[in-house]
């Protein structure tokens, strides 16, 4: 009843931020409709006082309810509805100044602000513009639902993407259904990843398909088939001298022969990469391995060497600011401690 006594304009105006969601800012609606910035605050303070449809919060605005806006959005139709998407998109970008700087030179967050807009706005050419840097984004601060949803929307428009660009799309989507636990989409992803590397005859990228094939099969517990896939991902890095992927699959294999109890094989290859991460310099790979080694040296019962493995994954992850790998080695360590009744070091770890 209150929106239906609302003006044209003041219909209108509302309906644009309904697209921008529960909570938007009156700039960029004004920059849609054309609007002059005073007029419409005043449009905007009259329906707030008159229809409580919206409330002011700070800089910005709010519907009075969530329901409001989804009401709103839902009565739009396809077509009016993509177009506000679209025009909110360019409304953004002149408002940041970036409608003439490259997609990775944005901000993350208006990478992604822009990646949604233009994604609903039937824009695909545009959101895939700026896809990468806010898949980045998002995975860096832990929002991997909505990277899924924003990816799968990109890789949803027909004849968008294909080929080797699909592919590492695909190989990165399934890197963070991993992280969420969607194993069977994840399993979809990292095949039709393979396919298309094949295709293009794109052995580096087959080399990542492959790898993300044999995470899915390591992380369901088909430990032979994880193993055949990881020597074919290492077959591939030796064959084109790829030193770095050739220690990730070495590693790989490790994890696989420890997950299937074989701990000397494991502990083989660990430490073969152990010792090529030393040789490359690499500190990140070296906190990597010396704690994928500790893993092994636990279960055959070589406690002070496991504890060795994993201070020094600790003061190395400390070293580079790596706070979430930091927060796992403390973790193991203290487990470690705890294991030989160090129980206030433990503590302390913890």
């Amino acid at each position: 009843a209150r929106v239906a006594d609302l003006t044209d304009d003041e219909r209108n105006f509302l309906d644009v931020a309904s697209c921008l969601g529960f909570e938007f800012d009156s700039r960029v609606v004004t920059g849609v409709l054309g609007l002059a910035p005073i007029p419409a605050l005043q449009m905007l303070a009259k329906i707030e006082k008159k229809h409580r449809l919206v409330r002011s919060i700070g800089d910005h605005f709010a519907f009075d309810h969530h329901q409001v806006q989804e009401a709103l959005y839902g009565a739009l139709s396809k077509p009016l509805r993509e177009a506000y998407h679209a025009a909110i998109g360019e409304a953004l970008e002149a408002d940041a100044g970036a409608a003439g700087e490259e997609p990775q030179a944005l901000a993350g967050a208006l990478s992604v602000e822009l990646c949604e807009h233009f994604l609903k706005g039937a824009k695909g050419e545009r959101a895939l513009q700026h896809l990468p840097a806010a898949q980045t984004y998002l995975t860096e601060d832990n929002f991997h639902a909505r990277m899924v949803t924003l990816t799968e929307g990109v890789l949803a428009l027909p004849g968008l993407l294909t080929g080797s660009e699909r592919a590492r799309t695909l190989i990165r989507l399934a890197e963070t259904l991993h992280t969420l636990g969607s194993r069977a989409r994840q399993e979809e992803c990292a095949k039709e990843a393979t396919r298309l590397a094949e295709a293009a005859a794109d052995a580096a990228l087959r080399g990542e398909a492959v790898t993300a094939v044999g995470n899915v099969y390591w992380t369901t517990s088909r430990n032979e088939e994880a193993e055949a896939a990881f020597h074919e991902a290492l077959k591939l890095a030796l064959e084109r001298g790829d030193q770095n992927a050739a220690m990730r699959a070495t590693a790989n294999l490790g994890l696989v022969l420890w997950s299937a109890s074989r701990l000397s094989e494991a502990r083989s290859h660990l430490q073969r990469c152990l010792a090529l991460s030393r040789e490359m310099g690499d500190l990140q790979l070296e906190a990597a391995a010396l704690g994928n080694l500790g893993l092994v040296f636990h279960p055959e019962g070589r406690t002070q060497e496991a504890r060795a493995c994993d201070e020094g994954q600790l003061t190395l992850t400390r070293e580079r600011g790596a706070t979430r790998v930091e927060a796992r080695a403390a973790m193991t360590l203290g487990l470690l401690l705890q294991v030989e009744g160090r129980l206030s070091e433990a503590r302390g770890r913890a």
